[in-house]
């Protein structure tokens, strides 16, 4: 199958390479891309991506942010509104460092 996915994430394209030899460039957008990865996978095996990118290399932010999408978009308006109230609890009490 394919290796982890390559590539400059802001141009919100990735290439892939088959294992070992480099097959004719396969660009997707950054939401194709990291749904093509987490598709087939079980609830165990979500919840590990999801914790195993939590606190992660910043790198691991824009899926987080397809995973967050994709919720967002198949939840009710009274589980967004939840979701809405942790973050703001969340931010109001999170210490923040100037920025250099």
């Amino acid at each position: 199958m394919f290796t982890e996915p390559i590539g400059q994430i802001n141009t919100g394209q990735v290439t892939y390479f088959k294992e070992g030899k480099t097959v004719p460039s396969i660009t997707l957008d950054l939401r194709q891309a990291v749904m093509h990865k987490i598709h087939g996978q079980d609830e165990q095996g979500l919840r590990a991506m999801i914790e195993g990118s939590i606190d992660a290399q910043e790198a691991a932010l824009p899926g987080l942010g397809v995973v967050f999408e994709t919720i967002w978009k198949h939840i009710d308006t009274s589980e967004q509104n939840e979701l809405v109230s942790v973050l703001k609890q969340q931010v109001d009490q999170a210490s923040l460092k100037p920025l250099k």
